[in-house]
């Protein structure tokens, strides 16, 4: 079982990863940050595919290429 600090930790990390990554903003007409930085993520779940990538050490790459690709 998780303990309380991490569980929460995690859930609050997602949270900000989304909402500074995924979520579509009106500030940004509409686009999510990680498109108006003209950062290409791919696939259905773009937050998975960050989570993924970032986990693999890719998250560099990633944004140094302008794009999040497959596994």
């Amino acid at each position: 079982m998780i303990s309380g600090s991490i569980s929460e930790s995690l859930i609050l990390r997602v949270h900000q990863l989304f909402h500074n990554y995924i979520r579509e903003h009106d500030g940004l007409e509409g686009k999510a940050p990680v498109e108006a930085a003209g950062i290409k993520v791919e696939g259905e779940n773009k937050l998975i595919r960050i989570i993924q990538n970032a986990s693999r050490g890719r998250w560099m790459d990633s944004v140094g290429s302008a794009s999040f690709t497959g596994c």
